[in-house]
């Protein structure tokens, strides 16, 4: 993902000939087709891109029209599948993420923003963070193959 500089809808572009010259010879496609930079006084122009070699794992890719500078965010999801029977690791688990601690966890967090004045975002974290170790964290840590 980056800021190429060179606007790929500009089809009389030497530059954008060569770009995807290099880009495809080396088995790589461009999945961004619309603008991403819009500059007032400019035209808009395709600038910013995502390539990939794999085209098979895309679920979805595009750009987000928000306005936090003239580029337009990009977006990409993948389908990342891992092969379990291949993976013969241990891992050690120091959360446990279950319907029960997770229940446990907003209620204790929404008693805790009922009984106490939160002032910033410092003390927010503070209590999110102590509220989070004590439902969720592992007394002793288990290992585990998955």
């Amino acid at each position: 993902t980056g800021d190429f500089n060179i606007n790929l809808h500009d089809s009389d572009s030497r530059k954008v000939e060569k770009y995807e010259q290099v880009v495809y010879s080396r088995g790589f496609n461009p999945l961004i087709s619309i603008m991403t930079h819009e500059k007032p006084g400019c035209l808009p122009s395709c600038i910013d891109n995502i390539i990939t070699n794999d085209l098979d794992n895309i679920i979805t890719s595009c750009t987000v029209k928000d306005k936090i500078s003239h580029h337009h965010p990009l977006y990409l999801a993948l389908n990342h599948v891992t092969d379990t029977n291949s993976c013969k690791m241990k891992r050690k688990q120091y959360y446990d993420f279950s319907t029960s601690n997770t229940d446990k966890f907003v209620n204790n967090l929404s008693k805790q923003f009922e009984t106490t004045t939160i002032s910033d975002f410092d003390s927010f974290a503070d209590t999110f963070d102590a509220v989070y170790e004590d439902c969720f964290k592992l007394e002793t840590p288990k290992t585990t193959k998955r």
